[in-house]
């Protein structure tokens, strides 16, 4: 879904997952970079906070240009082939 560009339903999806898996990492680090590319600097901040509280060994795995505005606020990385959603 996020390829296709329906990010507004991919971000309630990963919201969702969340909400019932608020340690699901996967699903926490992919909601921030989709936050960050939407341009929700704060909602990509606060949920790269969480992440590292939860799984600091993943902290080189958050990346990302948080100092940009709009469109222009994506992550210096590319987005992992791990999809546990299916979106």
């Amino acid at each position: 879904m996020i390829a296709s560009g329906n990010l507004v339903v991919a971000l309630a999806l990963l919201t969702e997952r969340l909400t019932k898996e608020p340690e699901n990492v996967e699903a926490l680090k992919m909601r921030g970079e989709l936050l960050l590319k939407m341009g929700d600097k704060q909602g990509a901040q606060e949920d790269a906070r969480r992440l590292m509280e939860i799984a600091p060994e993943m902290a080189s795995d958050i990346t990302g240009d948080f100092t940009a505005k709009g469109v222009e606020q994506r992550p210096k990385r590319r987005v992992s082939n791990l999809n546990p959603l299916g979106i």
